[in-house]
């Protein structure tokens, strides 16, 4: 199967140390003839932060040219120590400053199979006082029984053909069920002359989300 993007990309670790403060030591300063101490006293030595940076920057590009991903980051790992400490490994830190990047964008790309919860609009603004009620009860249905609910916005959507809630929750029924084009033109519904379309943009914006997957996934495994 050939691949259908190209990953760029390229990493950079810079080291530096910084001072910590210090730490408070007992040091043994008489001791006997048996050379067991009896006398300690307390002193302070200085300390430091061993910095690690790691600046990363990755981009997946379609082989339409399409950017797919991009991520810019930089993360520092820092360890402390005092004088007489043997000091850290900055391999180590690289490595798992490295490992936590690797973690974060493997999390950005590889598919995962989540479920959404999204509201229905409860609004009953522009309703006529039987629609509204019949409305409200569909939402209550929502609860029980969602296919009665979805009818009831169903039965509702030709004497209020542009008003927002019911359109909305048209649009929610209709995604639930898979039917991705009719919900979207549902939400692109909801656009036009109202004010409240934030829950329609964002329904637009899953559905555009589902497609551009699809899309990747039909052109990894064509032959």
């Amino acid at each position: 199967m050939p691949n259908t993007f190209r990953k760029l990309g390229s990493a950079g670790a810079e080291t530096s140390r910084r001072e910590s403060g210090t730490r408070e030591e007992e040091t043994c300063v008489e001791r006997d003839e048996d050379r067991d101490c009896i006398r300690k006293e307390k002193h302070k030595i200085p300390c430091w932060d061993q910095v690690v940076r790691l600046d990363a920057t990755v981009r997946l590009v379609g082989i339409d040219g399409a950017m797919i991903h991009a991520v810019d980051r930089g993360d520092e790992q820092a360890e402390r120590f005092c004088q007489g400490d043997d000091r850290p490994s900055t391999e180590r830190l690289v490595r798992q400053l490295a490992a936590n990047y690797a973690d974060s964008l493997r999390s950005d790309l590889a598919p995962v199979q989540r479920l959404d919860q999204v509201r229905v609009m409860e609004t009953r603004k522009g309703l006529s006082k039987d629609d509204g009620s019949a409305f409200r009860e569909a939402v209550r249905l929502t609860k029980s029984d969602p296919g009665a609910a979805c009818a009831a916005w169903s039965a509702l959507e030709a004497a209020n053909p542009a008003n927002a809630a019911v359109l909305f929750n048209l649009g929610l029924c209709a995604e639930s069920q898979g039917e991705l084009y009719e919900a979207y033109d549902y939400y692109r519904g909801v656009l036009a002359g109202n004010d409240d379309v934030g829950y329609a943009q964002q329904g637009m914006g899953r559905i555009e989300a589902r497609w551009r997957a699809n899309a990747q996934l039909e052109a990894q495994h064509r032959p």
